[in-house]
């Protein structure tokens, strides 16, 4: 009775395993997804700081132009 027992556990144990390694291996592409759209959103926003302050730049000088 108490080596069913024992069986009936370590197969639980080790159904949650696999399960937990598939899971796992779910979540590291997902991860590295996310590092990848993290650095590409650091990079649009860079971007549009830049835009914004060359727009900026410019309204300046056309003012001066049409001043």
């Amino acid at each position: 009775m108490a080596q069913k027992a024992e069986e009936a556990a370590n197969k639980r144990l080790h159904e949650a395993g696999q399960t937990y390694t598939e899971l796992l291996a779910k979540v590291v592409p997902l991860h590295e997804e996310i590092v990848e759209l993290k650095a590409a959103a650091d990079t649009s926003k860079t971007r549009i700081t830049t835009l914004e302050e060359r727009c900026v730049s410019q309204e300046v000088n056309l003012g001066k132009v049409e001043g």
